[in-house]
């Protein structure tokens, strides 16, 4: 609470990312002594932390923590994750932390959310807080009206192009510059049926606004961007990019 209001108190009228993840910390062999029930499921007790840090997007310049939280797994295993509500699964946190950054980066001039595949979430673009916008690493070709929604970034026509700086991955491994192709668009993403049970509302409001047919009321319309590396280099992986606004 102290350091989030400290980081509050930083932000004023700077355009932010609010960068979040999970952190897993282990205990193993003589570290575990005296640590009791403490710990995830498994040989290794430990814990998870979830962290949500505000940079300014304009400087790069970390300027504090926003909010973490830090828990660990019970060792029975949870019931069927699809018969839990969202505020029972770990995946609450994402949308949690996006909630505490609504809140704590309120004299902020912009917030963006960032999270990676695991925030792919319905629940976090459809509860998103008025106050943040969101960057999404899409995690699964979810069903749209009529195709998938990979396929629908795929059949979009090329914006323009950039050059990327992609790092090592490994010693001896310099990095290297990639062209990449972008592409973008608005989709209609579909609830998913167990959606209303982890709590979502019978209908959700679409922006920005556009016409839609009865069937597609419980839509959302987001915004799909994709940068495809165009030429890469014999032996590398092309870089392949999905980004959910």
């Amino acid at each position: 609470g102290c350091l989030a209001r400290r980081t509050g108190a930083a932000v004023a009228g700077r355009r932010l990312v609010a960068a979040q993840d999970t952190t897993g910390v282990n205990f193993p062999g003589r570290q575990s002594r005296g640590l009791g029930p403490a710990g995830r499921r498994g040989a290794t007790p430990g814990f998870f932390i979830h962290a949500t840090v505000a940079v300014d997007a304009d400087t790069d310049a970390v300027l504090g923590l926003v909010d973490a939280a830090i828990w660990t797994r019970d060792r029975l295993p949870a019931a069927e994750r699809r018969q839990r509500a969202l505020a029972e699964k770990g995946s609450q946190r994402w949308l949690s932390a996006a909630e505490a950054a609504a809140e704590r980066l309120a004299a902020a001039a912009a917030v963006v959310v960032v999270g990676d595949r695991e925030s792919d979430i319905h629940a976090l673009f459809s509860r998103r807080p008025a106050a943040v916008q969101l960057l999404v690493r899409a995690a699964q070709s979810r069903t749209l009206e009529d195709e998938p929604l990979f396929d629908a970034a795929e059949a979009r026509p090329v914006l323009g192009g950039r050059t990327v700086k992609v790092p090592p991955r490994g010693p001896g491994d310099r990095g290297r510059e990639a062209k990449v192709a972008l592409r973008a668009g608005t989709v209609l993403l579909r609830r998913p049926r167990h959606a209303v049970r982890e709590g979502d509302p019978d209908s959700l409001p679409v922006s920005p606004p556009v016409s839609l047919p009865v069937s597609l009321a419980v839509s959302l319309a987001v915004s799909l961007a994709e940068a495809v590396e165009t030429n890469p280099p014999a032996g590398a992986v092309p870089l392949h990019w999905r980004r959910l606004t």
